[in-house]
């Protein structure tokens, strides 16, 4: 009898177990940042919707815009709508500083930048600024899409950003309002307008020039009145800012080679899940090769346009010539103090 009982009482004590299991009709989750067992993860974003913004400050006939454009339709495809953007081209959301530094607050949670302004907030992406460390794209590609690469992006982390891809801005090429030039030798003494970074200023300097720098929005003023009497930038973006109007003079010295960096706000990019993460990364990788092959494209089409409106264009410099008299940033104790790590791994990299 006491058998029968005890039996009776395991049998009611199982049953209730079931239902109150069976009740219960919401899955239990750890909180976000871990799983079950206490390990880290990302958080669940899957069946989340978002609509995030992406900014650059170029027109929607730049190579910035097609490769922001791409990125943000892939994603939306490849995440079946789940994860939208909108676009905002044309400098909308402020300057290149500004939107850099959105990027960072989290008002605008996505972006592509010229790399000078990832400088400001990470010194070590300077390294990249350095005058003929790259001799050809194949060159840029090997080492930006690399561990090296990677790296750099890190070090944007302290400031809240999550780099997913180096874009293209292309090889950077001279003009003067007076003259063509094949050698260094021909610039001494003059006042060229340079980004404000520290490896640009150092170079032209060190080539005999009087690097000066001037916001991009201002330049077209600065050589009218001959406050400067030349400038760098790409071939496209001598074209598009119609600095070729009023330094018609352009000497293909590719001295250096300028990235457009896709960026996001870190605290989104911890939001998504590991799936998502990787989805975001995937479409960055594809998204920018179509970047920089409309960047070659639009650099050759820019540069027969401006041809065509009687703009005269050197071909023949001596790049041994302006590698050698920009050689001394590679060489000054402060340069090597910020970037003499990276700068290594990256020779070492490309066998020099």
């Amino acid at each position: 009898m006491k058998k029968l009982t005890a039996c009776f009482l395991a049998l009611i004590m199982a049953v209730s177990l079931l239902t109150a299991c069976g009740n219960n009709s919401n899955t239990t989750t750890a909180p976000a940042g871990t799983d079950p067992a206490g390990a880290t993860t990302a958080p669940a974003s899957e069946g989340k919707t978002y609509t995030l913004k992406i900014a650059h400050v170029m027109s929607e006939a730049d190579p910035y815009h097609t490769g922001a454009q791409k990125f943000a339709d892939l994603v939306e495809e490849k995440s079946g709508g789940r994860i939208k953007f909108e676009m905002y081209a044309n400098a909308q959301l402020g300057g290149e500083r500004d939107i850099t530094e959105g990027v960072s607050m989290g008002t605008i949670e996505c972006a592509v930048v010229t790399n000078a302004f990832c400088v400001n907030l990470a010194p070590e992406m300077g390294v990249l600024d350095f005058p003929y460390l790259f001799k050809s794209h194949e060159e840029a590609y090997q080492i930006l899409d690399s561990e090296i690469g990677t790296e750099l992006f890190k070090t944007l982390e302290a400031s809240n950003i999550k780099g997913l891809a180096y874009m293209e801005n292309g090889f950077r090429n001279l003009t003067l309002i007076d003259k063509t030039v094949k050698e260094p030798s021909e610039i001494k003494g003059y006042k060229i307008r340079t980004m404000e970074t520290p490896v640009h200023l150092a170079a032209f300097n060190a080539a005999g020039a009087n690097a000066t720098p001037i916001a991009a929005s201002e330049l077209v003023t600065a050589l009218q009145q001959k406050t400067v009497q030349g400038q760098e930038n790409p071939l496209k973006s001598i074209y598009d800012y119609k600095f070729y109007e009023v330094s018609p003079f352009i000497s293909m010295t590719e001295h250096f080679y300028s990235t457009a960096n896709l960026i996001m706000n870190l605290d989104v990019w911890k939001a998504f899940s590991s799936d998502d993460q990787k989805l975001i990364m995937e479409c960055a990788a594809e998204a920018t090769k179509v970047q920089r092959d409309a960047c070659a494209s639009r650099n050759e089409e820019v540069k027969g346009l401006m041809l065509a409106e009687g703009v005269q264009i050197e071909e023949n410099v001596d790049k041994d010539a302006w590698a050698a008299a920009m050689h001394p940033v590679y060489e000054d104790p402060d340069m090597l103090a910020k970037y003499g790590t990276y700068l290594e791994k990256i020779e070492a990299a490309l066998g020099r």
